[in-house]
């Protein structure tokens, strides 16, 4: 089966105060309990619950490509872009859905999550 694996590595935080590392660390862990909870088509769905390490945290979603900020061309978070990103060219129509698609999971959190 497919997945993403999410890892955010707790020597981010090396520079920062052990209370903003921990109060950093439970935001996002309730960030992520928060998001397993919501069932939409068009809202990341998390596989498997939290995995914690003393150097990290681990989360399992459904396979994703690339995120809005990439399709949108800038990939400054990434190393190395791939060119199967560089290389997409949305249509106007892919554009469209895209959109809808955004509106629709914003919705969905404003009304009903």
């Amino acid at each position: 089966e497919d997945v993403s694996v999410w890892i955010f590595e707790k020597k981010q935080l090396e520079t920062q105060s052990k209370v903003f590392q921990e109060t950093y660390i439970n935001f996002l862990k309730r960030g992520i309990t928060n998001l397993s909870k919501l069932k939409h088509p068009n809202i990341l769905s998390i596989l498997r619950p939290i995995e914690e390490t003393t150097g990290a945290i681990i989360l399992e979603t459904e396979p994703i490509f690339a995120s809005l900020r990439n399709i949108l061309r800038d990939y400054t978070n990434l190393a190395n872009a791939p060119p199967e990103l560089v290389n997409i060219d949305l249509e106007p129509l892919e554009k469209k859905i895209c959109i809808f698609q955004l509106v629709d999971a914003v919705s969905f959190l404003h009304s009903k999550a």
